[in-house]
């Protein structure tokens, strides 16, 4: 097939690489010029099937899920392979704390637990679970939930292994500074003056006048990098105004977030922002307060209004969007499925 991909974020490469891998000549087009910092690598990549279900409510979060977490350690070791590049996949789970003072939200999100998983989807934590485990966090916590099928990718490393793959690849040409608007039914696109078999529409926000109801949702994350501090798993510390996730990376940097903000200003982190993201961080290991600040971000997540993906078909134009918080959680199972819909038909 020639394809054209309009859109080159995590969803845009992670499918043009696919495509190129399986023989496919692809056409990716970006709005903008590299290097641009996209909320794909704002995001803390974490790959949270049990956990998000149990904050969205909703069950074919897990199902979507737990297929990507069985697509990624193949995606990653190949395209490690092909780019030379160390992807580090943390997959040692995530590990779910309260303070005492915050028992009603610990609570509630075990009730949802009972309510949404299935047996062995957790296991509780007694503290000397939480001291043989993550030691560092036994003095502060007398027990936790444990969510062992879930884990955080480095998604800067992943970001430069497509790159390399991409732009060494005979079968994708690549087109920066490029935006397209008009992605016809017929696989004309104006832009380019061609026809292609099929067109993938992964414009995110840009794809406004063609998805009614798609909004933009802020995200803010800090990355600091404590060399006091030797978390094994990513955490989640519950918190009735600012939950907050903290995802370790490599040489002893961590991704600090909370949950989203229903804003589209593109604006810096706020000062009040930053406190209580780094006041919540302290208050779950002092080691924190020694750490330093190595970048404050935002990013606009685009989210339709039941937070759920969309992938459909109209002629050759097919729409994949609405990944809201969930960009890795769902895209090896979306774009497995976008392939099968781009081939119905195609001979």
């Amino acid at each position: 097939m020639q394809v054209a991909i309009i859109g080159a974020g995590l969803a845009g490469r992670l499918l043009a690489w696919q495509l190129a891998s399986r023989g496919d000549a692809v056409t990716l087009c970006e709005q903008h010029q590299r290097p641009h910092t996209g909320t794909g690598q704002v995001a803390a990549a974490m790959i949270a099937p049990t956990t998000e279900t149990i904050g969205t409510g909703q069950v074919s979060v897990r199902q979507l899920g737990l297929q990507s977490w069985a697509l990624w350690p193949g995606w990653l070791k190949a395209l490690q392979a092909a780019s030379g590049i160390n992807i580090a996949f943390n997959r040692h789970g995530t590990l779910v704390v309260a303070h005492p003072q915050d028992r009603s939200e610990w609570q509630r999100f075990q009730q949802r637990a009972r309510q949404l998983l299935k047996a062995g989807d957790s296991r509780i934590w007694t503290r000397a679970d939480i001291q043989a485990a993550e030691p560092e966090l036994a003095a502060r916590f007398t027990e936790a939930l444990y969510f062992p099928q879930e884990g955080t990718l480095d998604n800067d490393a992943l970001y430069r292994a497509l790159d390399a793959c991409l732009d060494a690849a005979p079968a994708v040409t690549r087109h920066e500074g490029l935006a397209c608007h008009a992605l016809r039914a017929d696989g004309y696109v104006p832009e380019l003056e061609q026809y292609f078999d099929r067109i993938v529409d992964c414009r995110g926000l840009g794809a406004r006048a063609a998805l009614p109801g798609l909004r933009g949702v802020r995200g803010e994350v800090i990355r600091v990098q404590a060399p006091e501090v030797t978390l094994q798993r990513s955490i989640r510390l519950l918190h009735p105004r600012y939950p907050l996730y903290i995802a370790p990376r490599p040489c002893g940097c961590y991704v600090i977030g909370a949950t989203q903000l229903e804003s589209e200003a593109e604006t810096p982190v706020s000062v009040r922002s930053a406190l209580e993201l780094l006041s919540a961080l302290y208050s779950l290991h002092p080691g924190f307060a020694e750490a330093r600040i190595l970048s404050l971000q935002t990013g606009l997540r685009p989210a339709l209004p039941d937070h759920l993906p969309r992938l459909t078909r109209s002629g050759k134009r097919v729409c994949l969007n609405g990944l809201f918080r969930h960009g890795y959680l769902f895209a090896p199972a979306l774009i497995h499925q976008a392939i099968n819909l781009l081939e119905e038909n195609h001979s």
